[in-house]
């Protein structure tokens, strides 16, 4: 038998991290105040089914009938020793029946189930019928359960249970009396994978079971399963096996991948990612592990108090790293993360989506916990002060922090080189507007991606400026001006500079000859590439 079966609570007690809910269907059953429809909803394995069940068998025990036939009155609790409890937790009891609406969506099973409803129960005090995944069932199965839902039978009890409560419809919900179960903490696991693990014999490290009951992600269930393949393989149970088993990143690197992408190490970075791949951990956990990581900086920065549940040993990395890096720089990588994160289910090179974050979040971003991040720089170079609207003169941002000690050398110089006052230049200054060709070569790109159309209108045209949160495009042709300015397509232009540098502007656009000076006339190449472009368009 599987563990998650053998040590299935059997009294509301012995539920996991679901308090709210025992406590609230403990008392009702105790004062007798029995609504005829439930609902559980929450992630999975966090003991809805299970719920349900104890629900059922507290209904229908005779030990809270005050029957000879139980052992005692258990004050709410199933006695766990009467005929009814006994065939309810056997399965045999024809009165409790539960359903599997993902198999089960049409509307003839659900007439099917409220034609049988009109009967008595056979053998309990109620029948109680259990759908579980109730969200599968059809729209024409919810309104062919509406009614009977509204108006049951005083001898039915009905249960839904599901993952995904926002699919239901309204009248549903507004029928039934709903508990929300809630992912279990860790410690819960830990405390109940302790217990369980004592019981089976299995010796287990500390921080062996903390990775279990963190790759079970708030559900119990699924913790009691994966300690179950684990103990398979050995039963003196250590970190290491649980890395192997399950396919766990080592915590220690995926720190470094971090720390690597914080130092803008792209070299580092991507490393790191391919000895994660050699050595057969599973991928999206190395993404989603980092994720979490920058996650807890994160919090740790803006909060500075640390409130994560972790090791003594992360918590020092975490403050070191809060201390480091900016917020705006961490919630800059995050984005970067997460936007990539899903790339997993869409491409068949699993390195790919970890890949592409590391080189977005490390390519030509200051790093120190003072340095501003690409979008401020752009904007504080260029935004325009009362002195510089009155002189005609530019101004320039110098970093006032010395980097920090623990960048490299070689970015250290750039950073402070960066720094450096450039007199003079009409729209922007000179390291700024090499700045500004970078960001605008990856909007190019990144719009070239989603849509060749705007790409290729936007092939011949170059920033001008940025004022505030505008930016003004040079463009060669009023057919590109008017294009670009077309509502829908500046629209993708702007999400896409948006996604870059963090924060919103606005595109205008004005007719200007942007090209680079050259002698003599434009190439047949170029020609032919203009009127390309043209009917790329059209």
């Amino acid at each position: 038998m599987a563990l998650y079966q053998k040590y299935r609570p059997q009294l509301f007690a012995d539920l996991v991290g679901q308090d709210h809910v025992s406590r609230t269907l403990l008392e009702a059953i105790r004062q007798n105040r029995l609504t005829h429809a439930y609902l559980f909803a929450g992630p999975r394995g966090t003991g809805k089914t299970t719920t349900a069940r104890l629900l059922a068998k507290a209904i229908n025990c005779r030990g809270n009938d005050d029957s000879d036939e139980a052992a005692s009155v258990t004050n709410g609790e199933p006695c766990n020793q009467c005929s009814s409890c006994d065939e309810i937790v056997k399965g045999r009891a024809l009165d409790v029946l539960e359903i599997d609406a993902a198999s089960h969506t049409g509307v003839d099973d659900v007439r099917e189930l409220i034609e049988n409803a009109r009967f008595a129960p056979a053998k309990l005090r109620k029948k109680v019928y259990i759908i579980d995944e109730v969200h599968m069932l059809s729209k024409s199965a919810f309104n062919a359960l509406l009614k009977t839902l509204e108006e049951p039978p005083p001898h039915v009890v009905f249960i839904l249970a599901t993952t995904e409560a926002h699919k239901l419809p309204e009248t549903i919900i507004s029928r039934t009396q709903r508990y929300d179960f809630r992912r279990v903490s860790i410690s819960d696991i830990v405390t109940k994978l302790e217990k369980i693990a004592q019981s089976e014999g299995i010796t287990i490290e500390e921080e062996a079971l903390n990775m279990i009951a963190r790759a079970a992600e708030g559900g119990h269930r699924d913790a009691e399963g994966l300690l179950e393949q684990v103990s398979s393989y050995a039963r003196d149970i250590k970190v290491k096996d649980v890395q192997e088993v399950l396919g766990i990143a080592e915590q220690s690197g995926v720190l470094d991948l971090v720390w690597a992408i914080f130092n803008n190490s792209a070299e580092e970075g991507l490393k790191i990612a391919h000895r994660f791949f050699d050595n057969g951990t599973d991928i999206a956990t190395v993404h989603r592990n980092a994720i979490e990581v920058i996650r807890k900086v994160l919090l740790y920065s803006a909060t500075s108090h640390h409130f994560i549940a972790d090791t003594e040993e992360n918590i020092k990395w975490i403050e070191k790293a809060g201390s480091v890096v900016s917020q705006e720089r961490l919630v800059a990588i995050l984005r970067h993360f997460l936007g990539n994160l899903k790339l997993h289910n869409e491409v068949s090179n699993p390195l790919l989506p970890l890949e592409i974050s590391i080189i977005e979040s490390t390519h030509q971003q200051p790093v120190g916990k003072h340095s501003p991040t690409v979008a401020q720089t752009a904007s504080a170079v260029t935004k325009p002060d009362s002195s510089r609207e009155k002189t005609g003169k530019s101004t320039t941002i110098t970093s006032k922090e010395t980097p920090t000690t623990y960048l490299s050398e070689k970015t250290s110089k750039s950073v402070s080189q960066g720094g450096e006052a450039n007199k003079s230049e009409p729209f922007l200054t000179k390291d700024a507007g090499d700045q500004i060709s970078h960001i605008w070569s990856q909007v190019l790109a990144i719009t070239k991606q989603n849509n060749s159309t705007l790409a290729a209108l936007l092939r011949d045209t170059k920033p001008l400026s940025i004022n505030n949160n505008e930016i003004l495009l040079g463009v060669r042709f009023q057919f590109h001006k008017d294009k670009i300015s077309d509502s829908k397509n500046r629209a993708v232009l702007e999400n896409t500079i948006k996604q870059i540098m963090g924060k919103e502007f606005t595109i205008t656009c004005e007719l200007a000859d942007i090209r680079a000076a050259k002698e003599g006339s434009a190439s047949d190449d170029e020609l032919q590439q203009a009127v390309n472009d043209v009917f790329e368009v059209l």
